[in-house]
C-alpha cells in the first residue's frame, strides 16, 4: 500500500517529468546541432541534460518508494551528491554559451574563475558534506521525499552564491545588455536568452535554499517553461514581418547570430520598401545616424552589424552584388536570375556617420 503523502506524491511526479524533459530536450539539441552545425546548441543540450540531472536523487527516491514502499538506503555522501554535483556542472555551461555570445576573446578567463569555485565546490562536498548540505531522511520512510538543501551560511553555500552571481551577470543583464544595443531579431533573440536565464537560475536559487514544500512543483513547471526561452534563442530561424516578403535566415555559428546564405532572389517590392521605410533589408530593423551602411551601387540599406555579417559571410550586397569590403572577394557566386538594378559608378563602401544635428 502507498503510504507516500501528497506532497510527496506531487513532488516525485514533477522530478521525473524534470529529469524527463530535460535530458530529452538535452538530447534533441545535441542532435540539432549536429545537423546544423551550431556549436552553442551542443552546449545548450549539456547543460539542459546535467539540470535534469540535478534531480535524480529525488527521482531514485521516490520510485523506491513506489516499488518497495521504503526511501532509497544510499550512503549520506551519495544522497546528496546525486544532486548536487550536478548544479556547477551545469553552471559551467551556461557560463560558456553567454560569454561565447558576449565575450567571445576573453571567456576563457571567466570560466577559469568559474572553474576554480567549482573545484572549491566539491571539495567541500566531499571533505565535509555534512557541514554543508542538510540531507533529512523522513521520520516515517515511506512517506516522504528524502530532502537535500545547501545549508545557509556554510562554505558552499557561499562559493554557490557567487558562482550564481557569476551567472547572472554574465547570462542574465550580459544578454538582457545586448539586446538593449542589438536591433530586429537579434534583439528578439538576446531578450528570450535573457528572460530564460533569468527564470531558471531564480527557480533553482529558490529550490536550493527554501525548505521543501508545494511551492516546489511551481519552481519545477517554470524551469520547464524556461527550456522555450533558450530555444527560441539560439534556434535557426526566419524572419517574416507581416508587410516585407524575406528570405534571410538567423543562423547560430561559434559566437555569433549570423545571417545565413540567401536561398532565393530578392524582389523589387522589398527593395523599394526597406529603402522607403529606411530599414535594413536584413533585420528589417530601424536604420539611421552611425548605424547605416548604404551600398555605392545601388543605394541598398542595411544596418552596421548586418553589413558587418554579410562581409563575413559572403561579403556580397544582396540587391546588387557588389563587394560590402572591395578590398575582398565575393565569397559566393553570382547568378543571372538575381536582381539586376541599373549600376553606378563602384566606389568604396563606407558607413555613412550622420550627426543627429545635421
Amino acid at each position: 500500500m502507498l503510504m507516500l503523502s501528497n506532497t510527496g506524491l506531487i513532488n516525485g511526479i514533477s522530478a521525473i517529468c524534470i529529469v524527463i524533459i530535460y535530458i530529452g530536450f538535452g538530447i534533441f539539441l545535441i542532435d540539432k546541432s549536429k545537423k546544423t552545425n551550431a556549436k552553442l546548441l551542443y552546449y545548450l543540450g549539456l547543460m539542459n541534460i546535467c539540470t535534469g540531472c540535478m534531480y535524480l536523487g529525488i527521482c531514485i527516491d521516490f520510485l523506491s518508494i513506489l516499488l518497495t514502499g521504503n526511501n532509497s538506503n544510499f550512503p549520506y555522501f551519495i544522497q546528496f551528491l546525486l544532486s548536487w554535483m550536478w548544479s556547477p556542472i551545469s553552471g559551467a555551461f551556461a557560463l560558456y554559451i553567454a560569454t561565447e555570445l558576449l565575450i567571445p576573446k576573453k571567456k576563457w578567463y571567466v570560466i577559469s574563475i568559474f572553474l576554480i569555485l567549482v573545484s572549491i565546490l566539491f571539495m567541500f562536498f566531499i571533505f565535509d558534506p555534512v557541514n554543508n548540505v542538510n540531507v533529512v531522511y523522513p521520520t516515517n520512510p515511506g512517506e516522504e521525499i528524502i530532502q537535500s538543501q545547501v545549508i545557509f551560511g556554510s562554505p558552499a553555500s557561499i562559493i554557490i552564491l557567487l558562482m550564481i552571481l557569476f551567472t547572472i551577470t554574465f547570462n542574465g543583464f550580459g544578454t538582457l545588455f545586448k539586446s538593449i544595443r542589438s536591433r530586429g531579431v537579434i534583439r528578439k533573440k538576446f531578450l528570450s536568452l535573457s528572460i530564460g536565464w533569468f527564470s531558471t537560475l531564480t527557480l533553482i536559487l529558490l529550490e536550493g535554499f527554501l525548505i521543501y514544500s508545494l511551492f516546489d512543483i511551481l519552481f519545477k513547471i517554470g524551469m520547464i517553461c524556461s527550456l522555450w526561452f533558450f530555444y527560441f534563442g539560439l534556434r535557426e530561424e526566419p524572419e517574416k514581418p507581416e508587410d516585407i516578403p524575406t528570405i534571410k535566415e538567423i543562423k547560430v555559428e561559434e559566437s555569433l547570430f549570423l545571417i545565413s546564405q540567401r536561398t532565393s532572389r530578392l524582389t523589387e517590392e522589398e527593395v523599394s520598401i526597406s529603402k522607403e521605410k529606411k530599414i535594413c533589408l536584413v533585420c528589417k530593423g530601424k536604420v539611421s545616424g552611425y548605424n547605416i551602411f548604404i551600398c555605392p551601387t545601388c543605394d541598398a540599406l542595411y544596418c552596421k552589424n548586418c553589413a558587418l555579417a554579410l562581409e563575413t559571410l559572403e561579403n556580397a550586397c544582396w540587391v546588387c552584388n557588389a563587394p560590402i569590403d572591395p578590398s575582398k572577394p565575393v565569397k559566393r557566386e553570382i547568378k543571372e536570375t538575381e536582381l539586376k538594378l541599373p549600376e553606378k559608378a563602384k566606389k568604396k563602401p563606407t558607413i555613412r556617420k550622420d550627426s543627429p544635428n545635421k
